[in-house]
């Protein structure tokens, strides 16, 4: 008989597979407007009420045409004055007209390389309009850039030096910090003073605006503030609606502006404080989306404020993944690709990226082909001119995510096109619940995936004569759709080979597999890694029940 597969709608795939093993690389669900007489169901003719939708690739937007030896990766953004600066390598820039980055005066080769472990190498940075300042995080090493008042400067002043870093945020003309606990005067920077679970028990902030003007910073005041509700450190933080939200290991607490004249004029918020922390290696992973903070807990699932609640947002499948994953490194990215708002964590020691869409509250899997990473590789992002920046981990290249392209970074800056498109290949792939009938064995006669047909296109957008990166072959090509099967749910194995979706202009071709064989339990895997735009709007099965 004929039979409808569930096109999976997010990841949940569970220590035993068996028992749930879907999940989505690179792609994500979109719900369908489904039109239905009242009291019918919304799909009558057994249609799902989603479609899956590829995640927007990256188009090269800046890059540095001869960059040095210490040019590895793009570390950071910030906007200021208008300007969208960015920190490649070792040196601060700005974007020109044109998308040409220009080398900030006396920053070159002047931001080293973070010599603490577990930050990835990127930097933070924030401005109060008119000085730029940029922190290696968990360090006492930050530089600040005022184009009215003193250019680019290291910051010498003796609380900063003392005190150091873990992030730091801007609020109501101040530029507050987390102090860091890795930072003894007279110690190398790069030697942490004891393993905590934490930052310290202190913030800080400058004299503000006010005082500082155009110029560099200050802190004669020495304003700063400790824990007032809690007793454990300190982890991260964020800038939520004027309030500076501080997570600690076990609990948090917020701080307003409440204009105090003697020391900092913020003062801790009764109301603001919540008996949930921050696991203490992902406190670069609290980030803002949707107007809400999101981050991973001390008790390793994934929360969003609600007012003063934390809701868990995270499946058991999520927090089982938090529970063995090496979370040392992490970091949290908020792009918005098709009106979904998407809070991304990237941990580089396990090799994987999660994604949460706050829109339809699914999760999915991003994963560039970049030297088999198994992880996105954007490592900083931002919102510039209606474009969707993302920072390269891999190289000096910023790009922005766009619907009309189908791979990452692609063509690289300097290299003729094709050249490299292996390394610029966008993973997408997506895997069913498995197929089951009170343990019967079930014969598969037929799987066909209704996919987008007749999209060969240039990988940068429009149609393009040129190589097939899979075959070699030139000219106008058909992207291929690849099936993988699993009889466990462990290991998947080609079946067959690759089916075409279908040449510039064929939107008739239909991707099915016939003669599947029999099995008590079947898992299908569906892959295209080629560039060419992709829905995935049903799954059809013809399948035959056998004897136990």
């Amino acid at each position: 008989m004929a039979t409808t597969v569930s096109i999976p709608l997010g990841d949940y795939g569970l220590r035993d597979p068996r028992a749930s093993g879907k999940q989505l690389v690179g792609c994500f669900p979109v719900p369908l407007d489904t039109d239905a007489p009242a009291g019918q169901s919304p799909n009558p003719d057994g249609k799902q009420i989603a479609t899956l939708q590829r995640m927007h690739g990256i188009a090269p937007l800046a890059s540095l045409l001869v960059p040095g030896a210490e040019d590895t990766n793009v570390r950071g953004f910030d906007q200021m004055a208008g300007l969208q600066y960015v920190v490649i390598g070792q040196t601060l820039y700005f974007l020109q007209e044109g998308n040409v980055l220009t080398a900030v005066p006396g920053s070159q080769n002047q931001i080293v390389h973070n010599p603490a472990a577990g930050t990835s190498d990127f930097v933070r940075m924030t401005n109060n309009t008119e000085c730029l300042v940029i922190l290696i995080p968990g360090t006492n090493m930050a530089w600040s850039y005022s184009p009215s008042g003193g250019g680019f400067q290291k910051m010498t002043q003796s609380l900063f030096l003392i005190l150091g870093a873990a992030d730091m945020w801007f609020v109501d003309t101040y530029i507050v910090l987390l102090a860091a606990t890795s930072v003894t005067p007279g110690a190398p920077v790069d030697t942490p003073t004891a393993t905590v679970e934490g930052a310290s028990y202190t913030f800080y902030n400058d004299d503000g605006l006010q005082v500082s003007g155009a110029g560099q910073i200050t802190f004669t005041s020495a304003a700063s503030f400790t824990r007032e509700f809690g007793t454990d450190l300190f982890v991260g933080g964020i800038i939520d609606h004027r309030e500076i939200l501080l997570m600690g290991s076990k609990t948090s607490e917020g701080y307003v502006n409440v204009g105090a004249s003697v020391g900092t004029p913020f003062q801790a918020a009764p109301d603001s404080f919540m008996h949930k922390g921050c696991h203490y290696l992902c406190g670069y992973a609290i980030a803002m989306q949707d107007e809400a903070p999101i981050w991973v807990a001390n008790d390793l699932t994934v929360r969003r404020r609600n007012g003063q609640t934390p809701i868990k947002i995270s499946t058991p499948a999520i927090d089982e993944f938090l529970q063995t994953a090496n979370l040392f490194g992490c970091y949290a990215l908020t792009p918005t690709v098709d009106g979904h708002p998407l809070w991304v964590l990237t941990v580089p020691a396990s090799s994987r990226t999660v994604v949460y869409d706050c829109l339809t509250q699914k999760w999915f899997d991003l994963e560039s082909g970049f030297n088999q990473l198994g992880y996105w590789r954007p490592l900083c992002s931002t919102n510039w001119r209606g474009l969707q920046l993302v920072g390269d981990s891999q190289s000096p290249a910023i790009g922005f995510l766009t619907p009309t392209t189908f791979a990452e970074f692609y063509p690289s800056f300097g290299e003729p096109e094709d050249e490299n498109i292996a390394q610029a290949l966008q993973i997408c792939s997506f895997t069913t619940q498995g197929i089951y009938d009170g343990n019967n064995r079930i014969t598969h006669r037929r799987v066909e995936v209704v996919m987008t047909p007749g999209g060969a296109t240039g990988v940068t957008g429009g149609s393009s004569v040129r190589q097939n990166p899979l075959t070699g072959a030139s000219g106008f090509y058909a992207p291929q759709v690849e099936l993988y099967c699993s009889d466990n749910g462990y290991v998947f194995e080609s079946f067959t080979d690759p089916v075409l979706l279908g040449a510039q202009g064929d939107y008739d071709k239909r991707a099915f597999w016939f003669n599947l064989g029999q099995a008590r339990i079947r898992f299908y895997r569906f892959r295209v890694t080629e560039p060419t735009p992709l829905f995935t709007v049903d799954i059809q099965a013809e399948l035959q029940g056998g004897k136990w």
